[in-house]
Parts: C-alpha cells; sequence; structure tokens
C-alpha cells in the first residue's frame, strides 16, 4: 500500500516538470522573458534545452523503478531549487507564456519542498513497479495545474484590461520596463508612434529587480506606468500591460509636461 502512495506523490512531482517542459518547447523563444544572458543556456537556445531536460526528467521519474526514480526527481527539484535562488527576482518564463512572475521565494520553497519529498520517498518508501498509475496520475497533475495557471493568466490578463479611472490632469507618465520583456518592446513600437510632445511626457525606468518597482506597483510586473503631474507626484492607480499602459500614456495633456518629460 504504501508503494502505492509513493508512485502517486513521485508522479504528482513529474508533472510540473512535464508542463514546464513542454510549455518551454511550444512556445517561441523570442517570445518568452529568459533570465540567463550567457553561456549555452542563454536564449534562444536555452529555453529549449531545458524544456527538453525537463520532460526527459519527467519521463524517467514515471518510468523508473523503485528509489531511482525518487532520486531523479530530488536531483531535478534540488537543481531548480538552487537555479531559483540564484534568479531570485529576476523575470522568468517557468512556465511558458501562461505563467510570466518574477521568481521569488515561493518558486524558490515550491522547489525544495518538492525535493525534500523526493529525498524522504527514495529513503523510506521508494516507489514500486506502476508504470500506468504513474503515467495517469503525471498527466492529471500536469492539466490540473495548467488549468490553474491558464485561469490564474485570464484574471491577470482581466485586470490589466480595466484603465484606471482618473479625474487629475496628467503632465506624463513613469513607465517601468525591463530588457528581456517582450510585451515591453511591443509597447515600445506602439509608443514610438505617438507624438514627439507625448513621447517626451514618459519617463522611462528600466528595470533590473522585482524590487526596483514600488512596492504598490509590483504585482503589476513590467509593463506598467503611472500618471505623473507637473511635479512628478503619481497620481491615479497604476496600470499593467501593454494595452492600459498604451490607454495612459493617450491620457497625458500636451503641453503641460515641461516639469516632468524626459526618456
Amino acid at each position: 500500500m504504501m508503494s502505492v502512495w509513493s508512485d502517486l506523490v513521485i508522479a504528482l512531482l513529474a508533472g510540473p516538470l512535464v508542463l514546464a517542459g513542454i510549455a518551454k518547447l511550444a512556445t517561441e523563444s523570442g517570445k518568452l522573458p529568459w533570465p540567463v544572458r550567457s553561456g549555452p543556456l542563454r536564449a534562444p537556445y536555452g529555453p529549449k534545452a531545458v524544456g527538453g531536460a525537463e520532460v526527459v526528467t519527467a519521463i524517467l521519474v514515471v518510468l523508473l523503478q523503485g528509489a531511482l526514480a525518487a532520486i531523479v526527481a530530488a536531483v531535478a527539484f534540488g537543481v531548480l531549487t538552487v537555479v531559483a535562488a540564484a534568479l531570485s527576482g529576476q523575470k522568468c518564463a517557468c512556465f511558458g507564456l501562461a505563467r510570466l512572475a518574477s521568481v521569488g521565494k515561493a518558486h524558490i520553497a515550491g522547489n525544495a519542498i518538492a525535493a525534500l519529498v523526493a529525498v524522504a520517498i527514495a529513503i523510506s518508501a521508494p516507489p514500486g513497479d506502476a508504470p500506468v498509475l504513474r503515467v495517469w496520475t503525471c498527466v492529471l497533475s500536469a492539466g490540473a495545474l495548467g488549468a490553474l495557471l491558464f485561469l490564474s493568466d485570464r484574471r491577470r490578463k482581466a485586470a490589466e484590461e480595466i484603465p484606471s479611472e482618473c479625474g487629475e490632469m496628467l503632465s506624463g507618465v513613469l513607465l517601468f520596463v525591463s530588457d528581456d520583456c517582450p510585451s515591453c518592446r511591443s509597447l515600445k513600437q506602439l509608443l514610438d508612434a505617438a507624438e514627439p510632445a507625448r513621447r517626451a511626457a514618459i519617463t522611462t525606468v528600466v528595470i533590473k529587480h522585482a524590487d526596483d518597482i514600488p512596492e504598490d506597483m509590483r504585482k503589476l510586473g513590467v509593463p506598467s506606468a503611472v500618471g505623473i503631474d507637473r511635479l512628478g507626484r503619481p497620481v491615479c492607480l497604476p496600470v499593467g500591460g501593454t494595452g492600459p499602459v498604451k490607454a495612459l500614456v493617450d491620457t497625458i495633456t500636451i503641453g503641460t509636461s515641461e516639469v516632468v518629460g524626459g526618456r
């Protein structure tokens, strides 16, 4: 009976690896914010290599027998824990475009817990010989996590589409972007087509770390922006996403931005 539970748990751990790997393999590398800037794992080949490794690892975890399956899972999540700690604060598409987030304590803790669970299974109750059970459990685990991420992404996009209602006259916009943000590049193309006076009223801050964004805007990620008055003071609610930021820029009152302009 214990081996059945071990099979279930180890297959549940393989689910996120399958989902993360397939998401990276199925998404065009140029659209993924990738935190590795140099070495063999840099974009555009890095996401594909890591995604392939995650899928292969998940297959091994599902098909290998006994303690070896748990050991492979423990090593995989141990490596992911170290990587998450090293990349803390940087933007990473861990599950492709369905979940763009800054690597934080939750990522580190989740991977560390998974590694510890796998070690415990390897030591005390190695999985048995139930590959069919593990395959279906892994598929259900990946599917459930994928549905959760999809719904979460839908809610995030819906929130981004809500414009910031503002009764104040905007003299400018304080805009936060990052170098590895595909949406930021799309926004730049839109803003380049705006009137020169409107572009001059945008103060752009290129962030390197999630903590570089004001605390009340961090949940929005990048691109995000807030309207400012003639003295550079934030007014109205901040917005996130390409469309809402562009809409906010369009509300700048031309001719009132002498104090705050500049990029």
